[in-house]
């Protein structure tokens, strides 16, 4: 898995919705998520 601007996530910290959508790489495949803010957990 990839994140924008990063190989790996660190684990040492988690984004928050306010951090904007992110932007992950699985296999090939991109994806965009977006974190509901108010209800964590939950994403788009």
């Amino acid at each position: 898995m990839k994140f924008e601007g990063q190989d790996e996530s660190t684990g040492e910290s988690r984004p928050i919705a306010d951090d904007g959508p992110l932007t992950l790489e699985v296999d090939g495949e991109i994806f965009t998520v977006t974190l509901r803010p108010g209800e964590p957990g939950a994403c788009d």
